[in-house]
């Protein structure tokens, strides 16, 4: 099966239908409206149906298809993101990205001449940072990031809460944005000892001049709390699952009436 789906995928990438990204919002917590967005990658399979990207994508890393699935997405992102800036959508939009991406030591000039060659900012982009613990090993991956940061790319480091070595990962890669796991946030709304905790990782994050951005906000208990601990900004399905292009524009429409 796994046969398959690498040559499925494959297929999927170089042209037959199945890919396509969608886009979930992420809201600032003082300003109430929107101040970026995550792409996010799904598959439609002609035969399994909707396929998890923690299905297939750790398949496509072991290979060199992971290339040509970053190429994909990165083309499918910029399209998109051209049009919202000719209507005066003003977003930034975060890609997930793995070591074998961002470690190519040619990865970052290429990516900072497509966006520009498409009109675009390297600031207009976002590199989601997975792998952390992998990131800390992989003297290749941690000049990467490096070359991305001095190009004016902005770094988000995913998962934090998830893992013993993330204290350490702040130390060692040049990072903008932190977003705070799921497994930190969903208990806030019932648990008590919960809140203690991000409380004091908020408030350490924050004296670090880091944006700090909580995952999986589904309530508005949870909300609440996150505006009292002083995070940032937010990001769930409170506000938004993620959405197709067509229904994002309706979405971002309730907040900018000119798109």
């Amino acid at each position: 099966q796994h046969f398959r789906l690498l040559h499925d995928l494959a297929a999927a990438v170089r042209g037959a239908p199945g890919l396509y990204l969608v886009y979930q919002p992420q809201m600032s917590l003082r300003l109430g409206k929107p101040v970026g967005l995550e792409t996010l990658l799904r598959w439609d399979h002609p035969v399994y149906g909707n396929i998890p990207p923690d299905e297939f994508i750790p398949l496509a890393a072991q290979t060199s298809l992971m290339e040509e699935l970053t190429e994909w997405v990165i083309d499918h992102t910029i399209a998109p993101l051209r049009l919202w800036r000719s209507k005066g959508l003003d977003l930034p939009v975060s890609v997930n990205m793995c070591i074998s991406d961002f470690s190519r030591v040619d990865f970052a000039d290429k990516l900072e001449a497509r966006m520009l060659n498409a009109g675009l900012k390297p600031g207009d982009l976002c590199i989601e940072c997975l792998e952390n613990e992998q990131v800390l090993e992989n003297a290749d991956a941690r000049r990467g990031l490096n070359k991305l940061k001095q190009r004016g790319f902005r770094i988000a480091l995913d998962d934090f809460g998830s893992g013993y070595s993330n204290i350490n990962t702040l130390c060692r890669i040049p990072v903008d944005v932190i977003k705070l796991d799921r497994s930190l946030i969903q208990p806030l709304s019932h648990d008590p000892a919960s809140e203690v905790i991000a409380r004091h990782i908020i408030t350490m994050l924050k004296e670090l001049h880091y944006v700090v951005l909580a995952e999986g906000v589904e309530d508005q208990k949870t909300l609440a709390s996150l505006q009292r601990l002083g995070c940032d900004e937010i990001q769930g399905f409170y506000y938004s699952r993620p959405l197709i292009p067509e229904g994002l524009e309706r979405w971002l429409r309730r907040h900018y009436p000119h798109i």
